[in-house]
């Protein structure tokens, strides 16, 4: 569902069928309405905040390589990686430092791990300028999907979540235009 069709059947009950009087107060309403909910969220809810990407990179000579942020939009947190279908092992900035800097704690073969900083990760691995497959699991974050959603906008969470939310931000713009008893 879009942004405008979700927020046109929270202004259908004032009066405002097309959403051009209520829409931006009906849109605030709804997201505040979703993160009130958001603490009871069932698994699939839950799963449907999550999203994958898989691709191919090449390491470095040093065996490194990062992943844009633009690849894992809205990304709040990494779930998994998996680096030619094994596991990485997220690191810290200490070892992460370590890594880069001493041979001695550099990956080896088919070790992989990942660090995340500044919306971009990282692969670190002991293959040196190798084509790598790649598939990074993440939880997106509510707040910038909510925040760049146009009116075209598909709201990627799930629909049982957002016919939840929607009754009450019609109760709350019903209240601000004065249609309750």
């Amino acid at each position: 569902m879009t942004k405008l069709d979700i927020v046109k059947k929270i202004t259908a009950i004032v009066g405002d069928p097309n959403a051009s009087v209520f829409g931006s107060r009906a849109w605030e309403y709804l997201v505040e309405a979703i993160y009130a909910l958001s603490e009871t969220l069932t698994p699939i809810e839950s799963m449907r905040s999550m999203r994958s990407v898989t691709g191919q990179v090449t390491t470095n000579i040093s065996g490194t390589v990062r992943i844009p942020s633009s690849l894992i939009p809205y990304a709040l947190s990494i779930r998994d990686v998996l680096i030619n279908d094994i596991f990485a092992k997220e690191v810290d900035e200490e070892t992460y430092r370590l890594m880069k800097s001493n041979s001695l704690y550099a990956p080896y073969g088919n070790e992989f791990y990942y660090r995340y900083e500044n919306e971009a990760l990282t692969i670190i691995s002991g293959q040196l300028s190798t084509l790598l497959r790649f598939e990074i699991r993440y939880v997106i974050d509510m707040s910038s999907m909510f925040g760049n959603a146009t009116d075209s906008t598909e709201i990627a969470i799930s629909n049982s979540l957002i016919y939840k939310a929607i009754p009450v931000a019609q109760e709350r713009l019903k209240a601000e235009v004065g249609l309750t008893t």
